[in-house]
């Protein structure tokens, strides 16, 4: 099993050799924004990137430009949390790993299917999909994509691992920024839905 930094290597080889060869600013862009390597059983990897810091939030309420007391009540109450909580601020920022590993569960479960395609070399992409949008049933979606293969139950485990990896580097990264700002830089805001 390679270590990160030896997948990281591969990785830029690809982005300096087939994919960014005379843009170094988008291969240092690609070396950012990578959080952790997964290399599946076949040599294929699939890079899994860096969370984006959530620091909007806005709160709708009522429909049609019309609402009531209480739906303004509600919007308020939830901007108050949103002010003031930071275990709100986590979890909240949490949820886009929190849903991409739930999508991955639901593969293992058999409720969902996971695929691989290939980018460049051996860097792939993956895509969790309803059955009915696999490549047998809706290859349409599929078109012009190369290499495409389901990945096996140990592959998608792989990429349960990577994904716990960046969550702990991810909750790091949260925690700094609450020490360094608190909530003083975040946006919070209602607004009547139209």
């Amino acid at each position: 099993m390679k270590t990160q930094e030896e997948l990281m290597n591969k990785y830029m080889n690809i982005v300096k050799k087939e994919l960014w060869k005379d843009n170094t600013k988008r291969q240092e862009r690609a070396r950012k924004e990578c959080a952790h390597i997964v290399e599946f059983s076949n040599g294929n990897m699939v890079v899994l990137e860096k969370p984006t810091l959530k620091k909007d939030f806005c709160f709708g309420m009522g429909m049609c430009g019309n609402y009531t007391q209480n739906e303004l009540s509600d919007a308020e109450n939830a901007a108050e949390i949103a002010r003031k909580n930071t275990d709100y601020f986590i979890e909240e920022n949490m949820k886009q790993i929190d849903l991409k590993m739930d999508a991955l569960n639901e593969a293992l479960n058999n409720n969902l299917e996971c695929y691989i395609f290939k980018i460049s070399g051996d860097l792939m992409n993956y895509s969790v999909v309803e059955i009915g949008n696999n490549p047998i049933y809706a290859p349409y979606r599929w078109k012009g994509l190369s290499c495409v293969q389901k990945l096996s139950n140990d592959d998608i485990l792989l990429l349960l691992t990577g994904f716990e990896e960046v969550k702990k580097l991810f909750r790091k990264r949260l925690n700094t920024y609450l020490k360094r700002y608190g909530l003083n830089k975040i946006n919070v805001w209602t607004f009547c839905r139209n």
